[in-house]
């Protein structure tokens, strides 16, 4: 392999890992405006974790997959919480049942 073929193949490379990083930044901005239009209001019916630990959560027959909202992943949600999510609003409340504690995520956006 000449030295031109080594130089033409690391260019490649290097083109294809920009696009990588600008597609996966462009991904985050597009899903963070989706979880602005998020509105929900009411008791977790079914709660699924992925292997990062990721909760997929449905409330009123309709599932939420918050990976894209900042999660703490030492904060388990449990069938009966309460989530409330406003719309245009990037916090997410979780309030436990008979619990006076409420617990918000996404505060830093």
């Amino acid at each position: 392999m000449s030295f031109k073929n080594r130089s033409l193949w690391s260019y490649i490379f290097l083109v294809v890992v920009g696009l990588l990083i600008i597609s996966g930044y462009i991904n985050r901005n597009i899903q963070s405006k989706l979880v602005k239009r998020w509105h929900f209001k009411g008791p977790v019916e079914k709660i699924k974790y992925n292997i990062q630990g990721t909760p997929l959560v449905t409330i009123h027959d309709k599932e939420y997959n918050l990976y894209w909202a900042i999660w703490h992943n030492d904060v388990k949600i449990y069938k009966g919480d309460t989530l409330i999510k406003e719309k245009g609003d990037q916090r997410i409340k979780l309030i436990r049942p008979n619990a006076k504690d409420t617990i918000y995520f996404n505060t830093n956006k």
